[in-house]
């Protein structure tokens, strides 16, 4: 950011959402004005929120669902570094609450239900009438059994593999989930029902 009329300019580095934390640090700064800087404290960071100026702990008052206001004299060269942990959640329909969708933080998670029987032009079609015959496979699976256990019981990070998560015992096979922004080309499942 560059607030030439205030002389301030601000830097933000992250591999969000690859990794929770991101850092900003202040290129240039008028001085010896306190200038208060807005962070967005997400609704969904439920687990709590990190804030460092320049190495040092900021004490956090503020609620998920509200910003967090950092005031100083700011100085060119200052570091904030911002953490929110991104935990799994479930995230019910407006009309019937068994029917969920689950996400990682931010993130809207899709049961990856594979390309079985995708054959060109799907997933494309040439006129609206192509694929009226078409038949979903019974692999495709959007009931879940999970018998009142919280999720992190049955759903699980995959080890080795960011922002994917398999299912554990609520399916006849496991499911792998992961970011709806990451389907191509597939069938997925955004809605379950669970039982």
């Amino acid at each position: 950011m560059n607030w030439g009329e205030k002389g301030f300019k601000i830097v933000q580095q992250t591999r969000y959402p690859e990794e929770s934390v991101t850092s900003l640090t202040v290129k240039e700064a008028p001085s010896r004005i306190p200038f208060s800087l807005y962070i967005r404290y997400p609704h969904w960071a439920t687990s709590g929120a990190k804030i460092t100026i320049n190495g040092k702990v900021v004490k956090i008052s503020e609620k998920p669902g509200s910003y967090i206001e950092l005031k100083r004299v700011w100085k060119t060269g200052d570091e904030v570094a911002v953490s929110f942990p991104m935990s799994l959640r479930l995230i019910p329909a407006n009309d019937n609450a068994k029917v969920t969708t689950i996400a990682y933080g931010p993130l809207l998670l899709a049961g990856d239900m594979g390309t079985g029987g995708i054959n060109p032009p799907a997933p494309f079609a040439r006129d609206q009438l192509e694929f009226v015959k078409y038949n979903i496979p019974e692999d495709v699976i959007s009931s879940l059994t999970v018998k009142k256990r919280k999720l992190t019981e049955w759903l699980t990070p995959l080890a080795g593999k960011q922002l994917t998560f398999e299912t554990k015992d609520v399916a006849a096979r496991p499911i792998t989930l992961i970011p709806y922004y990451q389907i191509d080309k597939q069938r997925y499942v955004l809605y379950w029902n669970l039982k």
